[in-house]
Formats: C-alpha cells, sequence, structure tokens
C-alpha cells in the first residue's frame, strides 16, 4: 500500500508588505513589497510534511484566471507535492496580505469564494485518491476531512 498525506482545499498565498511608518488613520504609508509565499494552514503542513521526505498529494479548486494559481501550484510541484488532482474552475483564491512595520503586524485575509466541492465516488476513482465506503464525501474551504 501507498501511503500519503492528502490535503482538501485551503491553498492560499501570503503577501508582506514592510511599511515605512504605521498610519494613523486617514494618512498614507509607503510599503516594500516583500514577496509571497504559499500559505493556508493545509499547505504549510504538507509543505513540511514533504520536505520530510513523505508522499503528498493535494486536492484543490483553484481560479482559472488569477496569476496566484499557477503560484501555488508552482511552488507546491518544487517542494514534491503531486498537484495532478489541483482543479480549475470559478473561485476566488484566498489571499493574506501581511504589513509589517517595526513591532506592529497587521493581517488582512481576503475568504477565499469557491462554489460548493462534491468530491464523489466517480472523481475519487477517477482520479485515484483513495476509496470511499459511502456514495459521497463533501468538503467546503478550510474544513479537514479524513476519507
Amino acid at each position: 500500500m501507498n501511503n500519503y498525506l492528502l490535503t482538501l482545499l485551503g491553498s492560499s498565498t501570503d503577501e508582506f508588505y514592510e511599511l515605512n511608518h504605521w498610519p494613523k488613520e486617514g494618512e498614507y504609508a509607503e510599503s516594500k513589497d516583500n514577496g509571497r509565499k504559499v500559505g493556508g494552514a493545509p499547505l504549510n503542513m504538507s509543505c513540511v510534511v514533504a520536505s520530510k521526505g513523505s508522499s503528498v498529494k493535494c486536492l484543490d479548486l483553484l481560479s482559472d484566471s488569477s496569476d496566484s494559481s499557477k503560484f501555488i501550484v508552482d511552488a507546491l510541484n518544487s517542494y514534491g507535492i503531486d498537484t495532478s488532482n489541483v482543479e480549475y474552475g470559478k473561485a476566488v483564491n484566498c489571499k493574506v496580505v501581511i504589513l509589517n512595520s517595526g513591532d506592529k503586524r497587521t493581517m488582512l485575509i481576503t475568504h477565499p469564494q469557491r462554489p460548493f466541492y462534491k468530491i464523489d465516488e466517480k472523481k475519487q476513482y477517477r482520479k485515484r485518491i483513495c476509496k470511499v465506503n459511502d456514495k459521497s464525501s463533501t468538503a467546503r474551504t478550510g474544513e479537514h476531512r479524513t476519507v
């Protein structure tokens, strides 16, 4: 039997910005873009597990019109995570914008907008992810289920 970790949904990008000062209400501040990384609790865990040599597969529904989707998949592939079960459609990817200034930090989170994603028995066998004993399993963004 091949053992692997399967993560369901929850992919996002974390974008980091350094502010030249912490603005007061109504004030502007300049910022420096400090890059972005893949984020989301399931993906953070997946990257750690894959970096330790374990097999990891990711199943997610990402936007078919966002550059962050390619960024997420490329980053996961660089960790050796199998992304062959990632699908694309009408969805809005989750993004976390992290603003830093000295010892102050604010995180702005855009919640993903995804249609209800049904993982039916046919898709399970077709994708060769795993067997399910009942007729269907379902998951929404942020839910973690053992199948």
